[in-house]
C-alpha cells in the first residue's frame, strides 16, 4: 500500500488499498508525512505543495479587506442582538426595533427608541468607514475586531419611568404620551 498526493487535485490517496485511481501528477509520500500534514491543517494552516508536487503546510494569506469588513460586519451585527436580547430577551435587534417602536408597553417602546438611533448610527459609522477604506484615506484595519474598535457605543437601557410616566398633580403616576 502507497501514500500518495496529487497537486491537481490538492488530495492523498491510498493507493491501492482504497483509491483504485490516482492522478498523474501523484507523488509517493510516507504515511507520517501525511499525518503531520494533516495535524498542521488541524492547526490552522493549508495543504498545498511545492513547485515539485509535493505537499506542503503553509499559513494561510490574510483576509482580504472584503472579507474583513465582511467578517466585522457580523461582529456588529452579534454585538447589537446580544444587547437587544440582554435587555428584553427580543429575538435581535431589528425585530426589538420594528416590532416595539409603537408599543403600549413603556418599556418595550423606550428600548425600540433608544437601540433605534443606534443600530442606525452603526451603519452609518460602517458605511463611512469602508468608503474611506476604499477612497485609500484610512488603512484597512488587520482583523474584524480592530476594524469594530471604533464602532457606536450601545446606549444605556432606558428607564421608561422617566420618559413616559409622571406623576400628576396629586403625585399618581400616569401614563405620558411621548409624542
Amino acid at each position: 500500500m502507497g501514500i500518495y498526493y496529487a497537486a491537481s487535485t490538492n488530495w492523498f490517496y491510498d493507493y491501492p488499498e482504497i483509491n483504485h485511481f490516482i492522478p498523474d501528477d501523484s507523488v509517493e509520500i510516507s504515511a507520517e508525512t501525511r499525518d503531520d500534514l494533516i495535524n498542521q491543517q488541524r492547526a490552522g494552516k493549508i495543504i498545498t505543495h511545492d513547485e515539485n508536487g509535493y505537499p506542503i503546510a503553509v499559513d494561510p494569506p490574510p483576509p482580504t479587506p472584503d472579507r474583513i469588513r465582511s467578517m466585522a460586519v457580523g461582529l456588529a451585527v452579534k454585538a447589537m442582538d446580544m444587547l437587544a436580547r440582554s435587555w428584553s430577551d427580543y429575538d435581535d435587534i431589528g425585530r426589538a426595533i420594528s416590532c416595539y417602536w409603537n408599543s403600549s408597553n413603556p418599556q418595550w417602546q423606550a428600548e425600540a427608541r433608544a437601540l433605534g438611533p443606534w443600530f442606525d448610527s452603526v451603519w452609518e459609522w460602517e458605511g463611512a468607514k469602508w468608503a474611506a477604506i476604499e477612497a485609500g484615506t484610512i488603512p484597512c484595519p488587520a482583523t474584524p475586531e480592530e476594524y469594530i474598535q471604533d464602532m457606536p457605543v450601545s446606549p444605556p437601557r432606558p428607564d421608561p419611568g422617566s420618559e413616559y410616566q409622571q406623576p400628576d398633580e396629586n403625585g399618581i403616576t400616569v401614563e405620558v404620551d411621548p409624542e
